[in-house]
């Protein structure tokens, strides 16, 4: 039900927050933020489709996830150096600029995923 579903939801979102504090806790802010960034929000996210739209859209997120990576890394690395330096605001331009170079780069070496039958477009050349 569609109740259910909203339930669901914003108990998801509360288990992520609580995750993150509780490694946040625990081990400290740079755990936290690998935990909140890489297993907890995707695996949310994956459960999510998989419940909405079926376990194969669950893929599709891990997949993108596995070809972000070098994206993300990108992004991470980029704003760490940059946000000491200057401006916040130029430090998120400059990270993101750089992260969509690596994405150009990354994401025209594969072009398709092939799911059974279905063939998905991930990437045009």
């Amino acid at each position: 039900s569609s109740a259910l579903q909203q339930v669901l939801s914003l108990a998801s979102a509360g288990a992520v927050v609580a995750l993150i504090s509780v490694a946040n806790q625990l081990a400290g802010p740079v755990v936290a933020g690998a935990v909140g960034a890489f297993p907890v929000m995707t695996t949310t996210m994956a459960l999510f489709l998989a419940y909405r739209s079926g376990s194969r859209y669950a893929v599709y997120v891990m997949h993108g996830l596995v070809r972000s990576l070098p994206v993300y890394a990108t992004y991470c690395l980029a704003f760490s150096l940059a946000v000491t330096r200057m401006d916040l605001v130029w430090a998120v331009a400059l990270s993101t600029g750089a992260a969509l170079i690596v994405a150009a780069v990354t994401w025209r070496t594969v072009a398709q995923a092939e799911f059974g039958d279905d063939v998905t477009v991930l990437a045009e050349p």
